[in-house]
């Protein structure tokens, strides 16, 4: 993990771009398990 000082110093362009790709991310993460979980009840 990166320092805070370091984090909150970035432009808020790439601290945008990187909470969409944390979104993006967690939710390919949360609809492969559904998808795991869904296809081995059936």
């Amino acid at each position: 993990m990166l320092p805070l000082p370091i984090f909150f110093d970035l432009p808020p362009i790439y601290l945008q771009y990187l909470l969409a790709a944390s979104v993006i991310a967690l939710g390919m993460l949360i609809s492969s398990i559904l998808y795991v979980k869904t296809k081995d009840r059936l």
